[in-house]
């Protein structure tokens, strides 16, 4: 299949009617990332009954076949059964291979599947996206049909294909399940998925914060499953998630990933990434794209605490900066990513160590409440050593064979790592530990606008 992709020229056309993420250059990378080749683009602003497209726009398309000798035509939204076959009878050709984006962005999907999770989930949302389409096309009943009359049945053919495909889709289901269930693990330590829309710079944020070296590229989808590894910017480690780039897609298309979206957003720490890259328009639809997913799958039980990252800063100047910072503000304070508490910075690529001090500052911030200054005594070695592996270690004094280690660390790594050192807190520290637990065990509901917005200058950093 990939091979016969690598080689197959295409000719895209734009509905003007949508504008999402910058239409042209959006479906410019998606065909690229397919492995179709863009020979020219056609676009139309209204759509005609008769045809689909307007009877000037199918008589250049028709021109545009013959002149490139192409005949496969990508479009930039979702197409019926009935659009298809609009275009088809209007083209007067029945070798048009017609893809809409959402069948594009399988096949993509579909090439760059590296596990076999990812694979049954692509299999699941084309089965789910194909189902009412073969029920519009083949809405005819069995005991008209020639040679199905002896079954004497009245089960239309659209009605039993559409049983062979539940039974497929619930074994399918139940395959995804003891995926997800042999994959699962419970972190022991805060956890910060990196969310955001593909190609925003989510995996480059993740290298930045992680010290990792995971592949990089301008085409969309690079990262096809969750990757995750520890970072110790903060003195204490926490686990930074990279994700798959979320994309705009028909909702029965969502739910066949709907295991993996869940999962990310169990954890109640998020990174968001938002690109900067294009004009405040295409910022907007990028946020309300992220906010339907965050409205979708977020656990309601969850006091979600975000740090919104802004990337792609390399070029912005600080009044442009603060001017989509001040537009994402507006859309938090409407209520479009509830949360008990949030924080927003910036990110540019050309300056790592800069990221780095400005998300442990943000990070530092967004965890109050949660983070513990705890004060140890007599400690052996192998004790202290334990502390230095979770804690932000900020003193330490031996005396002997013993030493004593003032420290930050979340209760929550606490808890799973060093409770058994509970009897080695100073007295004072103990009773604090005590009242901090007890308080996030009865925690009231959060605070929706409760956020800081106070950021860096992007020109001033510590690279400069």
């Amino acid at each position: 299949m990939a091979s016969n992709l690598l080689v197959m020229r295409a000719i895209s056309i734009f509905h003007k009617k949508y504008r999402w993420m910058d239409d042209h250059q959006e479906m410019s990378d998606l065909i690229l990332a397919s492995g179709h080749s863009e020979i020219t683009s056609l676009s139309f602003k209204k759509i005609q009954n008769k045809n689909y497209l307007p009877q000037t726009k199918m008589e250049q398309l028709k021109d545009l076949l013959e002149q490139y000798q192409v005949n496969t035509i990508i479009f930039n939204e979702a197409l019926s059964v009935k659009h298809v076959q609009k275009l088809v009878q209007g083209l007067e050709r029945d070798d048009i291979i017609i893809l809409d984006k959402p069948m594009l962005i399988l096949q993509i999907f579909a090439l760059k599947a590296n596990s076999k999770e990812i694979q049954l989930q692509i299999k699941l949302a084309e089965i789910k996206y194909v189902i009412p389409r073969m029920r519009q096309e083949l809405g005819v009943t069995l005991h008209t049909d020639k040679q199905a009359r002896e079954r004497g049945t009245g089960e239309s053919l659209a009605d039993i294909m559409k049983s062979d495909f539940k039974s497929r889709i619930s074994d399918m289901e139940k395959q995804l399940e003891a995926f997800q269930n042999a994959s699962a693990h419970v972190s022991r330590v805060l956890t910060f998925p990196v969310l955001g829309f593909y190609s925003v710079g989510k995996t480059t944020l993740f290298n930045i914060l992680t010290g990792s070296s995971r592949e990089t590229d301008s085409q969309a989808f690079t990262t096809m499953f969750l990757k995750s590894s520890w970072s110790k910017l903060l003195g204490f480690p926490v686990e930074i998630v990279d994700t798959v780039g979320i994309v705009d897609l028909p909702a029965m298309i969502i739910d066949s990933f709907s295991m993996m979206l869940r999962r990310i957003f169990s954890s109640p720490h998020l990174i968001i990434c938002a690109d900067t890259a294009m004009d405040l328009q295409f910022f907007t639809d990028q946020l309300d794209g992220l906010a339907n997913y965050y409205s979708k799958f977020a656990h309601s039980g969850l006091k979600y605490r975000i740090l919104f990252v802004l990337t792609k800063c390399d070029n912005l100047s600080e009044l442009k900066f603060n001017e989509y910072r001040q537009l994402l503000t507006n859309l938090i304070m409407q209520g479009k990513f509830p949360c008990e508490q949030f924080e927003i910075m910036g990110a540019r690529s050309d300056r790592p160590k800069y990221v780095q001090q400005t998300f442990v500052a943000k990070i530092e911030k967004l965890l109050e409440g949660e983070l513990l200054e705890l004060d140890f005594l007599d400690l052996t070695p192998s004790e202290s050593s334990k502390i230095h592996d979770f804690a932000n270690v900020r003193s330490e004094v031996w005396v002997g064979d013993t030493a004593s280690i003032k420290s930050i660390i979340p209760i929550q790594t606490f808890n799973e790592h060093l409770a058994a050192l509970q009897t080695k807190l100073d007295p004072k520290c103990y009773r604090r530990w005590e009242i901090l637990r007890d308080e996030l065990n009865r925690s009231e509901s959060p605070n929706y606008f409760e956020g800081s917005i106070e950021d860096p200058v992007i020109k001033s950093d510590p690279d400069s």
